[in-house]
């Protein structure tokens, strides 16, 4: 007999885990330190591929909390934010470095800039790669994984090999999402196929001019991971607060409004930046520093106080060519000389009539760009002697007799609407006109509006009360149908109390109704020959599940009466059927006839059973009594 040599499985390293033990195998991380260091993404995939398991069974197994709840089964749910920001991020990487015994994992993820960057539009939705990284890595025989930089959304091209991205599979077409089941370093996680073949070229949809700006987007963000960890040790959200204002301080001929708009946001996103109200994207600030010249990673370190960014030129707002155009495109010194000579005019004007003069959308937009200038207007306007009425004046005073009839007509009414409705149909943007003018009228409109809410009130306690009186008792969604509420919310919240003690009493009345049903159920029962459970449903007017339902006992005996009731029935039908078969076999030997089966059958009375085997058993049965019996037969042989 031959013994076949098995072949040796092959050795873990365990150089790389922990001298402490650990849950689970302990990987080091790919390119720490560098631009592309690995993104906690692939190394949850790195690590469910070491453990021979698929990525769903890893994330449960490490986010399974001591005591027993739900987990989400979807490994999409973590799939954005797996590498930082937001709420589900921080949890999965603490479970992640309890599981490991590792420390490092934060340098994998994004989190250093949580409360710096907003979380939308930061990751991608889909995986993306460069086919020649993954080519070189499979030549020098180093594990595939998927850098931190490519998960980016601001990043489109290779700082390496100056392609753009690919983000289609060479084999299948077809998008996919990181963290699938299926999801394998280097592969798709459709098709499961290399990502190294030949790659379809992507469309260039940008301008020329854009390439520059993508290289360096790609350059400067990959700056900022390799030295993300070395920025954590000083608070990152007030230096960039602090950086923003720098920019705007040391840029000569720069507004607010103007960074803003060269960072493509809006005009006043610079102002909420820099005093923390809001926060900037990623692209929003790779947009700033590549237009003022300035690495990307100084906004979150230090700008130096000799830097000075490039020099505004006229009709730069002009050139940038964003989609926000919240202000007219005036110079500083031209949107001064008209507000200088608006503080001359007679009467003054406010600050709205002057922006809606100019054509800006908002008066605030005017405040912010010359506040000193606004103040002096409005402070003129409020020492000249014009009244500022808090609203136009559809009805003049010569026709405020028809403006006082239309609200003593709604006063009148048994439910009046209220004021800002009535001045809504007559035109008003609200109602402050119309309580100056009639302050006797809305404030009886008012009380009426009041007394209808405490009768609403009072209709609802009385309809609770009085549906007690009801056969059978109405729900408490019923009785809020019947006030005009869809559902009972608004009446169990004006009156828990009440409602509760309704529902309690309501289940009580039903439970003694179907007592009483119960016993009137078991004395027709008693007193029927033959009850079913279609004829106790049919007297009694329910369905049959009803009655299965509600009373199991009484369902389950009337199923056995009605069995035992069957098999003496046919047990009856057997007994008539043989006694009836034996006298027939009797007639028929008196008569010489040889009693068959066929003649025995037609034989029988109208009615009676037919079943053969049961006959067949009476025939035996009569003919072995009389003894063996000689069957004649004709002429030609056959049995008469």
């Amino acid at each position: 007999m031959t013994r076949t040599r098995l072949s040796n499985f092959d050795r873990w390293d365990l150089a790389e885990s922990a001298l402490q033990p650990s849950p689970l195998y302990a990987l080091n991380p790919r390119g720490l330190g560098t631009p592309l260091v690995e993104s906690l993404g692939t190394y949850v995939i790195r690590l469910a591929e070491a453990h021979v398991v698929s990525v769903w069974r890893l994330i449960i197994h490490i986010l399974s909390p001591p005591r027993p709840c739900r987990i989400s089964r979807s490994t999409l749910r973590y799939a954005y934010p797996a590498n930082g920001l937001g709420k589900v991020s921080n949890p999965l990487l603490r479970a992640l470095e309890v599981a490991t015994q590792r420390r490092d994992l934060c340098r994998l993820t994004l989190s250093a800039l949580e409360g710096c960057i907003a979380q939308p539009g930061t990751f991608r939705t889909t995986e993306a790669w460069c086919p020649s990284c993954l080519e070189q890595w499979r030549i020098a025989g180093v594990p595939l994984y998927t850098p931190l930089l490519w998960a980016l959304q601001a990043v489109t091209m290779c700082p390496i090999h100056k392609c753009l991205l690919g983000d289609r599979c060479p084999h299948c077409h077809s998008r996919f999402a990181p963290l699938r089941a299926r999801a394998r370093p280097g592969q798709c996680s459709i098709c499961l196929e290399s990502l190294l073949g030949a790659m379809e070229v992507p469309t260039i949809t940008a301008s020329p001019e854009e390439q520059p700006f993508k290289l360096w987007v790609a350059e400067g963000i990959g700056q900022l991971l390799a030295e993300l960890h070395n920025l954590q040790q000083w608070d990152m959200a007030a230096a960039l607060h602090d950086n923003l204002y720098r920019c705007l301080n040391q840029t000569e001929g720069a507004t607010r409004e103007y960074l803003s708009m060269i960072a493509g946001a809006s005009p006043c996103a610079l102002r909420l930046w820099a005093t923390g109200e809001g926060k900037p994207t990623l692209d929003h600030l790779c947009r700033l520093s590549y237009r003022l010249k300035l690495p990307l990673i100084t906004l979150f370190q230090s700008i130096p106080a000799k830097w000075r960014g490039p020099v505004r030129l006229p009709g730069d707002l002009e050139n940038l060519g964003t989609k926000y155009c919240s202000q007219p495109a005036m110079e500083r010194s031209e949107l001064r000389a008209v507000l200088v000579a608006s503080l001359s005019e007679n009467p003054p004007r406010s600050v709205a009539e002057i922006s809606r003069r100019l054509k800006f959308r908002r008066p605030q937009t005017l405040w912010s760009r010359e506040p000193e200038l606004c103040k002096q207007i409005a402070r003129r306007r409020r020492d000249s002697a014009i009244t500022v009425r808090p609203a136009t004046q559809l009805y003049p005073r010569s026709q405020g007799q028809h403006l006082e009839g239309i609200l003593r007509d709604h006063l009148a009414e048994q439910d009046p609407l209220s004021l800002n409705e009535i001045a809504s149909r007559l035109g008003y943007k609200g109602s402050g006109a119309i309580r100056e003018r009639f302050s006797d009228l809305c404030r009886a409109i008012t009380a009426k509006r009041k007394q209808q809410v405490l009768r609403k009130r009072e209709g609802m306690r009385v309809a609770i009360e009085t549906a007690r009186t009801e056969i059978p008792p109405p729900s408490l969604r019923a009785i809020g149908r019947r006030l005009g509420y869809t559902v009972e919310f608004v009446v169990v919240k004006t009156f828990p109390a009440q409602c509760a003690l309704y529902k309690g009493w309501r289940r009580s009345w039903f439970e003694e109704q179907r007592d009483k049903l119960r016993l009137s159920i078991r004395e027709w029962v008693a007193a029927e020959p033959a009850p079913t459970v279609s004829s106790v449903c049919c007297h009694f007017g329910f369905s049959q599940s009803y009655f299965q339902v509600n009373f199991p006992e009484d369902n389950k005996e009337l199923v056995r009466r009605s069995a035992e009731r069957a098999r003496r029935a046919r047990a009856d039908r057997a007994r008539d059927l043989h006694e009836e078969v034996i006298r027939i076999v009797c007639d028929l030997q008196k008569k010489g006839i040889y009693p068959s089966l066929p003649r025995v059958r037609s034989e029988l009375r109208p009615g009676s059973t037919r079943y053969f085997p049961l006959i067949r058993t009476a025939v035996d049965e009569a003919m072995s009594s009389f003894g063996p019996i000689m069957r004649q037969r004709n002429e030609l042989g056959r049995f008469v």
